[in-house]
């Protein structure tokens, strides 16, 4: 073992990639490029921490160094960097591993500044001499405040995943994890001592002196306790005021006494309105705030409540929750991603990558393939701060003690452009309010994101964007108006015709004359406040209605929704209802109704039933042999009469005849009777 130690700068990287005036700094950083975060914090001073694995050597060539680092491809196990809350000065750098792989899971900063680490090896016997060669677990570390050396390492062996770490004032660690069943020692005294006769992996909590003495350690269920699942795992932990251990699981919320030995109290999380609980966290009266899969927060009282388990869920309901980081004095930060066009925002301050030009955005590429991350704070009283979209794929995040600032490292990474790897501060003090913020354009017919082509119906997702209470259109001489309720918007500086209108959301027909290359700025009017947004022209775009998630095809005979309990009888007809199917073959007139004559698309479609033959598919409908298709007769393809000019209708006529029993693929559920349903 030896130590070297020195002060670190970051070189600085050429990158094109900007960020709103709310990211006050950022910083391009190469370490972080394929490195694997397992924590991040800041502490009572301000300064910034980060811990993970897989660091390249070259990026930290004055950092500490603690054990053989001979790792393959010249990456070391795991790494710690200190820097101060302006990211322009490293305090310090600690690269810690022996010759094979280790990896860091969490890390948390102790009162004193020490560093506490928990995570995998795979070379115990660097950590434990008593180990043979080979041997892997988990390892519990210890740093002192300058990164030069271990104050203690404690293997512990058997661990499936740690999900959880905690310090006290004293430097007491708190450790969640998930252990295989009956390899945990536990303590004298603990709430759940084992052995079990069944299940496989259990969740277990352990208290670490500063020293690195086991002060206890327990289970805290039996896999059964509360499913039949033979695995529980814990998601998360927190310290709260009282001293309470308090804990998520797929199954259960609930705290554990100081002393291990018994629940202060335990509710169910299967049934929380915010989905499948993923992280916890905790504000500085011990108040609960508990994440899902989506951007809801299901909030918990402190402890001594009178009513512990009686939670309320707020916030936004949008699948893509991730990172959660709660301030003291109860400002919550989610961080995760955001694939839906129609994401509801609350002063945005950036678009959605499909909006924003390059290099900082994808606007003129293909729409479809870009992935979204989204940055939403709630206050103290739940009410939505910010909700924007921001480019960066966030690693690991942390926000100051005072919640002002907020700390992301992560990546934007927009083929065919280079990717940018950085740190980045933003600064919740500059949140804007009451300002026209459009944030997204996406298809009216299913919110996809798309092109804009001529006579498109499409929507444009933001805050402020118009009344409150939301306005749809009446005819104004015959056609769909340009103003709605004192909004507008404009495609290329062109008036479109606007449907609906109301704060988060309008929805309108771009122009018939709106060319069909390059980008286009789609703006949005509101008294005298104007913004824009860029995006994709296309001749094409087109997206069936779904309301609901529901295509729009409805069966002619009696007018009933096409469904697998109603579907269309042989050789009869089905109409689909979409946009963006392009120009008519007719005088084209923005915001008009269709009628007759019949104005049919300028393209025709063509309509075909993807199939498996009968046998080939097995087991859970893997096929094993090539699919093929049917054509579909196509009778019209135009206009829809008595509906705004950009609504299109495609008549379809089922299978005629005798066909085989067929097994479909399709990328539009088109249910054509039995011969279409089989396994």
């Amino acid at each position: 073992m030896w130590l070297r130690v020195a002060l670190l700068a970051f070189a600085p990287l050429v990158s094109a990639q900007t960020f709103p005036s709310i990211v006050d700094i950022f910083k391009p950083s190469a370490f972080l490029k394929q490195t694997f975060i397992g924590g991040m914090q800041v502490d009572t001073h301000g300064d910034v921490y980060i811990a993970g694995s897989s660091a390249a050597l070259a990026d930290l060539p004055q950092a500490s160094r603690i054990g053989a680092l001979q790792s393959i491809d010249g990456r070391t196990g795991m790494f710690v960097v200190k820097m101060n809350a302006t990211l322009d000065t490293v305090l310090f750098a600690a690269m810690i591993g022996g010759t094979s792989q280790d990896q860091v899971y969490a890390m948390k900063v102790d009162a004193a500044g020490n560093v506490i680490l928990v995570g995998h090896t795979f070379q115990v016997p660097f950590f434990d001499p008593t180990k043979t060669s080979g041997e892997s677990g988990g390892v519990i570390l210890k740093l002192n405040a300058t990164g030069t050396g271990l104050l203690y390492e404690l293997p512990v062996p058997n661990v499936v995943t740690y999900a959880g770490l905690e310090a006290d004032a004293a430097g007491n660690a708190y450790v969640g994890i998930s252990v295989n069943r009956n390899t945990l020692q536990t303590t004298a005294g603990a709430y759940l001592p084992g052995p079990f006769d069944s299940g496989a992996v259990f969740p277990a909590i352990m208290k670490i002196s500063a020293g690195g003495e086991v002060q206890f350690a327990t289970y805290l269920h039996t896999a059964n306790a509360t499913t039949n699942n033979n695995v529980e795992s814990l998601r998360g932990l927190v310290l709260r005021p009282d001293g309470s251990i308090a804990y998520i699981t797929e199954q259960s919320v609930g705290a554990l006494n100081p002393a291990g030995s018994g629940l202060v109290f335990e509710a169910s999380s299967e049934t929380s309105s915010n989905g499948v609980p993923k992280q916890i966290g905790s504000d500085a009266a011990g108040s609960l705030y508990v994440t899902g899969d989506t951007y809801k927060i299901r909030k918990f009282p402190p402890p001594n409540s009178a009513t512990p388990v009686q939670s309320v869920v707020y916030g936004i309901d949008a699948i893509g929750g991730g990172l959660l980081r709660v301030a003291s004095g109860g400002r919550a930060v989610l961080y995760g991603s955001a694939s839906a066009a129609a994401f509801p925002t609350r002063n945005a301050v950036s678009p959605c990558l499909a909006n924003l030009l390059p290099p900082d955005g994808t606007a003129g590429l293909n729409p479809r393939l870009v992935s979204d991350n989204a940055l939403v704070v709630y206050d103290a009283g739940g009410t939505t701060a910010l909700s924007t979209f921001l480019a960066p794929q966030a690693y690991a995040s942390a926000v100051s003690n005072d919640g002002r600032y907020v700390y992301i490292a992560g990546g934007v990474s927009l083929f065919p452009q280079a990717a940018w790897y950085g740190l980045l501060r933003v600064d919740l003090n500059k949140i804007p309010s009451g300002q026209l913020a459009p944030a997204c354009l996406a298809s009216g017919a299913d919110y996809t994101r798309i092109a804009a082509s001529p006579g498109e119906i499409m929507m444009m997702a933001g805050s402020g964007l118009g009344p409150q209470t939301g306005v749809s259109f009446t005819l104004q001489n015959g056609l769909v108006p340009a103003d709605l309720a004192g909004t507008s918007i404009t495609v290329d500086g062109k008036p479109a015709s606007v449907l609906y209108a109301q704060d988060s959301q309008v929805n309108f027909i771009v122009p018939w004359s709106t060319r069909t290359s390059g980008t286009v700025p789609v703006c949005v009017h509101r008294g005298s406040l104007t913004s824009c947004l860029d995006t994709t022209a296309g001749t094409l775009a087109p997206a069936v209605f779904s309301p609901a998630g529901t295509p729009l095809i409805v069966n002619v005979d009696d007018g009933s929704i096409n469904s697998f309990a109603t579907p269309v009888k042989r050789g009869h007809y089905v109409s689909v209802y979409l946009t963006g199917t392009g120009t008519l073959d007719n005088n084209l007139v923005d915001g008009a109704i269709s009628g007759l004559p019949l104005q049919r698309t300028s393209i025709q479609p063509a309509a075909f039933l993807h199939y498996y033959p009968p046998g080939c598919l097995i087991g859970r409908g893997v096929p094993i042999c090539p699919e093929t298709h049917i054509n579909l007769d196509v009778t019209y393809s135009g206009a829809a009469p008595t509906q705004v000019s950009g609504v299109t209708q495609i008549n379809l006529r089922g299978l005629a005849g005798s066909h085989p029993r067929l097994c479909t693929r399709n990328g539009l559920p088109l249910h054509l009777g039995v011969e279409t349903e089989c396994q």
